[in-house]
Parts: C-alpha cells; structure tokens; sequence
C-alpha cells in the first residue's frame, strides 16, 4: 500500500481539511525497513495556507510488536520496559486484563483502579471522547482492522490528558487479546493549538518542532534558516550551520551529491513534493541518515 497514489490520496484528503494519520514504510539504501508515522494537516502560517506533515520514526515500536508475534516470552520483558502506556483487554468484554506502569504513571491510577474503572473511568466522557465511540474503535479493532487515533482522557486528579492511541488485535500466549497503546500528545497538541490561535507562534514552533526544518532561497537553493532540530542532527548549532552551507552537510564520495540535491529543488520548485531518504555529514565526520521532504511554501510574502 506503500505507493505514490496512496501518498497523493493522503495529500489530497488533507488538503481538503480532513486531517490524516497514517503509517509508511519506506525501504533505505541498505535494505532496512524505514517505518514512519505521518500526520498531515491543512493548516494556515502568515496568511497563506500550508500542508503541515509531521513524521515520526515508529521503527522501535514497530520491532516491539514484531518482538510480540515473534516471541510470546518476551511479552512480559516488553510490557513492563515499554515507553508508551499499555493496556491488554479482554477480546469479548473490552476489560483491562493487564495495565503496564507507563500507563499507572500518565493517568495517576494505579493498576488495580484501572482495572476497575476501564476505559471508562479514564476517558473525557464528553462528545467524542465517550465510552460509546470508544467501544465503535475497540469493536474494529477486534474485526482485524487496526484502529489509531487521538483520544481526551482523564487523569485520577481531573486534568484533562491527550494521548494517541493504537488498538490492534493479538495473540498472547496462544490467547487472542486486544492490545493498546498510548503515547502523550499533549505538547503537540498545544503546537496546533497554537498554529491556530496565532500566526505569531510560527517562529517558536519552528524552533522548537523535534523535526529538522530547513528554509531556502527558491532561486539560488541558499540556505536561509534552519532550526534546533535540523542543525542538532548533524551536530551544529544554527549559527554554525548558517557559516557551513550545505556544501559541508554532503557525505564525500557517496551518491548523494550537490547535483542530485539541486534536482530535487528543481522539482519542489515547480510545484512537486519529492521525498527521498539522505546521507549526509555531521560536524564531527560521522554518517546521519534523514527523509527529507521537500515542498515549495510562500512565509512572510515570499
């Protein structure tokens, strides 16, 4: 399902305001599978409409659950080390069975409670964000039909909590279960909320988005901004990075040189979105590997 069609129909759902979240998997220069987790969204930067992507490496999650149809024994290693929130449920009843200690720490409940309380006790419980649409995504998910989506629970202390959720059907110990994961979306949350409220705030979310971003001329190809992320990649600071170029950031003796780079622009700067996957060069002499997607966008009238 990995194609150019299925990407542009992603693209135009998008564009048309329809928010989208999706997985893709890529194939790297050394045979590696590249899993990411994309989100795009039609958003609005200084007077003119944009599609902001975000992309997310999901490769440690993705071996996590491999981890988990390869070996039923290491089940309980992964459950108690995992980062994210995890709960496993009964397949018939929707009940927790088991609740790991990431998620005892994001809701303030203990396992216990959570057990007691269900999905239920640690949902919003107002529209959407019902006990009601939650059994519609646990009853797809049961069917086969993996379910991902963002969901306002409540914490023991009554904040309110944004989580991503994943619901997928598995086997456990020769046992089928549903199994869901949780990671914390809050800080993400406040970014949109934030690109929606304020034009303003377009600096602060470019210098503190966890994703490299980079700004250039769409004449010459010149660098003309960078944020933290980008120039912490390759181990500069955005004022090194500036007196570097990009000239510095290309691996030598590699197939990933100037010429293919200023083809790549060329394209974005005719109207294309082209996405690759780059070698490049870190200040202190070491490979770093990026997807770079490249799109042409109108800031500050130009």
């Amino acid at each position: 399902p990995f194609t150019a069609e299925a990407a542009r129909a992603h693209m135009q759902a998008a564009a048309t305001g329809v928010p989208q979240r999706f997985e893709w998997m890529t194939v790297r220069p050394d045979g590696e599978e590249m899993w990411t987790e994309v989100s795009l969204q039609r958003v609005r930067i200084l007077g003119e409409d944009r599609l902001l992507a975000l992309v997310r490496d999901i490769r440690e999650r993705k071996r996590a659950e491999q981890s988990l149809r390869q070996s039923e024994e290491s089940y309980r290693a992964i459950f108690n080390s995992a980062g994210q929130a995890i709960w496993v449920h009964d397949l018939e009843t929707g009940a927790f069975l088991d609740v790991n200690a990431t998620a005892v720490e994001m809701y303030g409940y203990s396992v216990e409670e959570q057990k007691r309380i269900g999905v239920a006790g640690i949902s919003w419980g107002e529209e959407p964000f019902t006990i009601e649409n939650a059994r519609e995504f646990i009853r797809l998910a049961t069917e086969g039909i993996p379910q991902t989506f963002e969901w306002l629970g409540r914490r023991k202390d009554g904040k309110p909590f944004w989580a991503e959720v994943t619901l997928r059907r598995v086997t456990i110990n020769g046992v089928d279960r549903l199994l869901a994961t949780a990671r914390d979306i809050g800080d993400r949350r406040a970014a949109e909320e934030a690109l929606r409220k304020s034009e303003e705030s377009y600096r602060a979310i470019f210098r503190n988005v966890t994703d490299g971003i980079w700004v250039h001329d769409l004449a010459t190809g010149a660098m003309l901004d960078v944020n933290d992320a980008g120039a912490a990649m390759y181990g500069y600071t955005v004022e090194e990075m500036h007196r570097a170029g990009h000239d510095a950031l290309l691996y030598p003796g590699s197939e990933y040189t100037a010429e293919r780079v200023g083809a790549y622009m060329a394209e974005a700067a005719a109207g294309g979105t082209p996405r690759f996957e780059w070698l490049g060069l870190r200040k202190d002499g070491g490979p770093v590997w990026g997807e770079v997607t490249l799109r042409r966008v109108r800031l500050g009238g130009d």
